[in-house]
């Protein structure tokens, strides 16, 4: 058939065929996308309650028998979403207004993109290591990580389930697969009854003992390695 056809026509085809995704994410609706992405939401009983948003990240590195003392792996306290990139031992965060890809070091610390307005991580597309869902500006989108540009999803304020799915992608619960992670806040209180922190970061699953993991004055976003030997979080 594209013999038959003429040259401008042959040039109008080409350009669709390189132009066309392998995969769409804009078919369906908010939450459907989320569950073809493979990007769980936490129930809503286990969300964390912390209010800070931003710090270090910190680093903690577990085995068989549990998890070791968690150490700081950045220094200047503007971090924030940090993920694993699929594939590697590096981290995606975001530090400030900027998107950085950083070791667990915290050395070769790299700049990807400048990113506008609140912009939240939230997890890989499954089906494509280079796309991150992101909340920009309290609204669902994809962000390439091979342009840096932003595609945002169909998401309807008013339907009730695409609510329910935005409001629980929580900065302190992970879900991967049958291993789940999330921070226990239990507030403390000292002699002069002030309030201290008391979090801790749970990790749980099926096949593999619980692991409790004790944080630094704070804990939130916890990102737990694909496979299953690291933990990153941020804390102060």
């Amino acid at each position: 058939m594209i013999m038959n056809m003429s040259l401008p026509q042959k040039i109008i085809v080409l350009c669709i065929v390189v132009l066309l995704p392998s995969h769409s994410v804009m078919a369906g609706s908010f939450s459907d996308i989320l569950r073809v992405m493979g990007i769980s939401v936490a129930p809503s009983g286990v969300r964390g309650t912390a209010t800070i948003l931003q710090g270090n990240l910190w680093l903690s590195k577990i085995d068989g028998t549990g998890a070791y003392r968690p150490k700081p792996i950045t220094r200047d306290g503007t971090y924030h979403s940090p993920l694993w990139i699929p594939g590697s031992s590096q981290i995606l965060a975001i530090k400030g207004n900027k998107l950085v890809q950083l070791d667990t070091e915290g050395n070769e610390e790299k700049v990807l993109y400048p990113l506008a307005g609140s912009i939240t991580l939230h997890g890989f597309d499954k089906r494509d290591a280079k796309s991150v869902l992101i909340l920009q500006n309290s609204v669902p989108a994809v962000l390439s990580l091979a342009n840096g540009k932003t595609t945002f999803l169909p998401y309807d304020k008013e339907n009730e389930e695409d609510r329910t799915a935005a409001a629980r992608l929580s900065r302190d619960f992970r879900s991967y697969g049958h291993v789940k992670v999330f921070v226990e806040s239990q507030p403390m209180f000292d002699a002069l009854d002030n309030e201290e922190g008391n979090n801790k970061i749970h990790i749980i699953g099926e096949q593999i003992p619980e692991t409790v993991i004790p944080c630094p004055e704070y804990c939130i976003q916890p990102a737990l390695s694909e496979n299953g030997r690291q933990l990153v979080f941020v804390g102060p």
